[in-house]
């Protein structure tokens, strides 16, 4: 239970910053199983590194020098930082509460629940840490994998004997790393083989799509003669560039002699005619970088590699990469289903706000904010899902389109632990079914 919720911590807290002294005392007789660490805020804000580190040295996992690298905080006063504080009383019920305090944060761990939870979670945990810092950065990290509900990623190698046909699934920008984390156990029992597509999602789509091209050849050498593609957001794009451009498939689904056919592309959220959120996407990439770092499978030296935001320019409405795919014809004969996310995400008074702000932080001009002002009142009206609207998501000459009622990611994983079905998975299965 502490494993996720150190993960969780990590995943969601994205601002930068310092560290702050803790002062951990405990709590006055009889209850000497419990212990209080009262943690200063700084201008408001919560230091990480302090935070995980008392949590740590709380029930018995020695940190290590490297959490040094840790340097962000949370701003406890706004409703973000507070859902994420909110995270201790969910995901480990009875063994940690946190409060907010004038000047301070209060974190209450009852030692006596954690060690209920036995010694194997505390090795659990030092597992954990010790996979998080000390993953191999010159490690192959991109291009397609083999994926299952046991293994993340496993070489090509790895497919199946006589295997003809797949799925591929492919990520969109600033992908947390547990996007597909409820679709494939989805998919495995229905039998089918499982491929994921990493690649540097800030650099240019058209790139992108290049090492998917690829990828997808050596599918074909490998004996796959047909595969499904299962995209979200921008991972659609790619799909469509690799399917549409005359360099690769050149609008023949079928393949041809260098790639395998493409049978469907079914796309989650796709941003096909581009999102006003890009501008804000700095939020995003914080995330991002913090679950795969954590989950070892990124170090910090990716931020280099992972491009420079080249896709987040791309992805913005009227850029020259989506006029050039937009121009050209859909493939055939590969079938498209479009899946759209219906959500009010906020008010119409934060939406305000966080106009405002964005005018400070970047200055702004009034077409740019007038834009994403009339993006994000869409949003609020229940035309999108937070991030694309539905007429973003829709494509000219595409009739299979199923709007949900969730957001960018609850339409396809359970961002809180949860035991739904999220709304996107029954689609993707009965579409594969279809063939």
């Amino acid at each position: 239970m502490v494993r996720p919720l150190l993960g969780v911590v990590l995943l969601v807290f994205g601002v930068f910053g310092g560290a702050a002294a803790p002062v951990s005392e405990p709590a006055p007789a009889p209850d000497q199983d419990t212990v209080v660490i009262r943690l200063p805020l700084q201008h408001g804000q919560l230091d990480v590194r302090v935070l995980l580190e008392s949590i740590c040295r709380e029930v018995g996992i020695e940190p290590g020098p490297d959490f040094s690298k840790l340097d962000w905080r949370i701003d406890v006063g706004s409703r973000l930082g507070r859902l994420q504080l909110s995270f201790f009383d969910h995901v480990v019920p009875g063994a940690m509460t946190t409060e907010i305090r004038p000047g301070e944060v209060v974190v209450t761990i009852d030692r006596d629940a954690v060690a209920q939870r036995g010694q194997a979670v505390l090795d659990d945990i030092q597992g954990w840490l010790d996979e998080a810092f000390t993953a191999d950065p010159d490690a192959e990290r991109f291009g397609l994998f083999v994926a299952s509900r046991d293994v993340a990623l496993a070489p090509l190698e790895a497919i199946p004997p006589g295997t003809t046909r797949a799925v591929v699934l492919i990520h969109g920008l600033d992908d947390p790393g547990w996007l597909w984390r409820d679709l494939i156990p989805a998919l495995e029992g229905e039998g089918h083989v499982i491929l994921r597509f990493e690649y540097p999602d800030d650099q240019p789509i058209a790139d992108s799509g290049d090492l998917l091209a690829t990828g997808l050849r050596a599918l074909r050498r490998a004996g796959l003669d047909t595969v499904s593609i299962v995209a979200h957001s921008m991972g659609g794009l790619i799909s469509r560039d690799v399917l549409t451009r005359p360099a690769y498939y050149a609008g023949d689904g079928g393949g041809g002699e260098q790639y395998p056919a493409v049978a469907r592309l079914i796309m989650l959220g796709t941003p096909n005619h581009g999102s006003a959120m890009a501008r804000l996407r700095g939020i995003s990439e914080l995330g991002e970088v913090l679950s795969r770092w954590i989950s070892g499978r990124r170090s910090w030296g990716d931020s280099l590699t992972d491009g420079a935001g080249e896709a987040g320019r791309d992805l913005l409405p009227d850029s020259d990469f989506l006029r050039r795919l937009n121009h050209r014809p859909h493939p055939s004969p590969t079938v498209y289903t479009i899946v759209a996310g219906r959500v009010s995400p906020v008010s119409p008074e934060e939406v305000d706000a966080l106009i405002k702000r964005l005018d400070r932080i970047t200055g702004a001009g009034t077409d740019n904010g007038d834009r994403v002002s009339s993006m994000l009142q869409s949003m609020v009206r229940g035309v999108g899902d937070g991030v694309v609207s539905i007429e973003s998501a829709r494509l000219n000459g595409i009739a299979d389109v199923v709007t949900v009622e969730a957001d960018h990611l609850s339409m396809i994983v359970n961002v809180f632990p949860s035991q739904r079905t999220p709304p996107a998975i029954p689609i993707v299965l009965e579409r594969l079914r279809d063939g």
